[in-house]
């Protein structure tokens, strides 16, 4: 996997990306039929280059804060670094949401400090910093990182949310929704049809999941409510607490005062 924002860089300097795709330098590649060869020949023609973010934790809509990557053996001669730094930043900084939206309908945004979105529509959100917030996530829209206190409520669809840090909040979750790496004092809600959430620490908190759900690595006072049809739950620590699984799911390691409702059938521990 490359790393956000993942673009191929042309000879006359264009820049070819896509929003819709993973930070995959090849699927570019192939999608615009460009001819890769491992004698690096093609380095005449274009180059892979990332635009990284420096640091998280500061400010995005800096332009100081983000890195130009060039994710190649051999630096072209044809390419200019300035000129390039300064087209990626044109990209970024169309992205950028602070204000208040009704609606976000495809294409790749980072929601900064102030961001309020109340329909969110196969869309791709790179970043939610702050106190941003969105309502509603339909279609296959994706949350890659979550900072702050950064909220979404109600995610349908096939939508996903990553990496969640510092009080991140995730509200009802539909069809094949899916949480991974949340941290200080996160929660979701409802969650339902297959939905996964892995990696939760701080105080977290699940409530109501169905659908062959699966919880791992729950730590510090984690609790699980209700787990529904084959649902798992596995190294749960410090205090965590599941109560009413059913359908053969199952719970291992749990420690300190952990306690699993009685009301369990069909399960091992």
């Amino acid at each position: 996997m490359c790393n956000f924002l993942s673009v191929i860089v042309l000879k006359n300097l264009d820049i070819i990306w896509d929003p819709g795709y993973p930070d995959r330098h090849e699927e570019l590649i192939k999608k615009h039929n460009l001819v890769d060869d491992e004698k690096g020949f093609y380095l005449e023609k274009f180059c892979r280059v990332e635009f990284i973010p420096r640091d998280l934790t500061k400010n995005l809509n800096d332009i100081h804060n983000w890195n130009l990557s060039i994710d190649e053996s051999n630096i072209p001669e044809w390419l200019s670094v300035e000129m390039i730094t300064n087209k990626l930043w044109t990209i970024i900084s169309g992205m950028f949401v602070q204000d208040k939206r009704e609606t976000l309908q495809d294409g790749c945004y980072i929601l900064l400090d102030g961001a309020e979105v109340k329909d969110v529509n196969n869309c791709r959100i790179q970043y939610m910093t702050g106190n941003s917030k969105v309502e509603a996530m339909r279609g296959s829209s994706k949350v890659w990182v979550m900072k702050g206190n950064s909220e979404v409520e109600t995610m349908r669809g096939s939508s996903k949310v990553g990496v969640m840090w510092e009080n991140s909040k995730v509200g009802v979750m539909w069809e094949n929704s899916k949480v991974e790496t949340m941290w200080d004092n996160s929660k979701v809600g409802v969650m339902w049809e297959n939905s996964k959430v892995e990696i939760m620490m701080g105080s977290s908190k699940v409530e109501t999941m169905m659908g062959n759900s699966k919880v791992e690595t729950m730590w510090e006072n984690s609790k699980v409510g209700v787990m529904w049809e084959n649902s798992k739950v596995e190294a749960m620590w410090e205090n965590s607490k599941v109560e009413t699984m059913m359908g053969n799911s199952k719970v291992e390691t749990m420690w300190e005062n952990s306690k699993v409702d009685k009301r369990i059938r069909k399960a091992w521990l």
